[in-house]
């Protein structure tokens, strides 16, 4: 009997250790949602920039997230893990710890109501609510195999943050059309966007926003723009529907299709963009067709 309760205590206190010296965070939040973890990271760094002094610290591909986070007066650590269930399903994990009051809240979580966890209750449901009010305003449909045929362009060349992608398109927009007009250039179809370089793990993006034209017998000088000839290629495509913002959650649907499916990337994401925001039309309804470049054998 009194081996049993020594094996027992001894167990006992090897967990408290292990839970007070091991365990890196106070507690914990799980929930689902309907989306892809890309689409949730992108989500996150977008809300970051509502919450004052609060960072985005470090992406690891698509399975974790850590956070600084500043929130009623104390200072939190958040560590997001991401589980993609199936195409439509993301498992979702927060743990959170306050480094400044680790050991109080080690002690205080099993027995109370301490503010770590009251704090942690408020900014996952404040974020939840975000994810929410997106995902009730964006659409993504696969469409399979199809193919883009060669273009010449007038192209800007950007820099910027992935969420920042459609500021600097429409900080790019007048000065495009301006040097179309005034060459008596015939623009055809959409304006497009090629991303030339994705860190997804950093949120950057360089990219080339472009208008498509009719060919010319002799190209007009240009100094503040480029022409470039881009050739047709194999792609999957997507069709988005939604704030073009968040246009890019088409690229995580694509890239998470090819996977699926056994395609080979050959290139990074081109979008073609069907609806000027400036007309008023309600954002659920703008229409951009996003596509991925394969190889030809999958």
């Amino acid at each position: 009997m009194k081996k049993i309760v020594a094996i027992v205590v001894g167990a006992l206190m090897a967990g408290v250790a292990y839970y007070f010296l091991v365990v890196p965070y106070e507690f914990e939040v799980r929930f689902s949602t309907k989306t892809l973890p890309g689409d949730v990271i992108e989500t996150i760094r977008i809300w970051n920039r509502s919450l004052q002094q609060s960072k985005v610290e470090q992406v690891v591909g698509f399975n974790e997230l850590s956070q600084q986070i500043f929130w009623e007066g104390s200072k939190y650590h958040f560590v997001w893990k991401f589980e993609a269930i199936h195409d439509s399903l993301t498992k979702i994990v927060i743990r959170i710890s306050e480094p400044e009051n680790r050991l109080t809240n080690k002690i205080l979580v099993p027995f109370g109501n301490p503010k770590i966890e009251v704090d942690a209750a408020a900014i996952s449901k404040a974020f939840f609510d975000v994810l929410k009010t997106h995902l009730d305003i964006t659409r993504v449909k696969i469409i399979g195999e199809s193919s883009l045929d060669s273009t010449l362009c007038v192209c800007r060349s950007l820099k910027t943050d992935q969420v920042s992608k459609a500021n600097g398109m429409m900080s790019e927009y007048s000065l495009l059309i301006s040097f179309v007009d005034a060459h008596n250039l015939k623009v055809k179809n959409e304006p497009i966007v090629r991303i030339e370089e994705w860190d997804h793990e950093n949120g950057t993006l360089a990219f080339d926003f472009c208008f498509q034209i009719h060919p010319v017998d002799v190209l007009p000088p240009a100094e503040t723009v480029t022409f470039k000839k881009f050739r047709g290629t194999r792609a999957l495509k997507a069709e988005y529907r939604g704030n073009y913002i968040t246009s890019d959650r088409a690229w995580y649907a694509l890239l998470r299709y090819a996977e699926m499916n056994g395609y080979k990337t050959s290139g990074k994401p081109i979008e073609y963009f069907h609806d000027n925001p400036n007309l008023g039309m309600n954002e659920r309804n703008w229409k951009a067709e996003i596509y991925l470049p394969i190889t030809n054998g999958n």
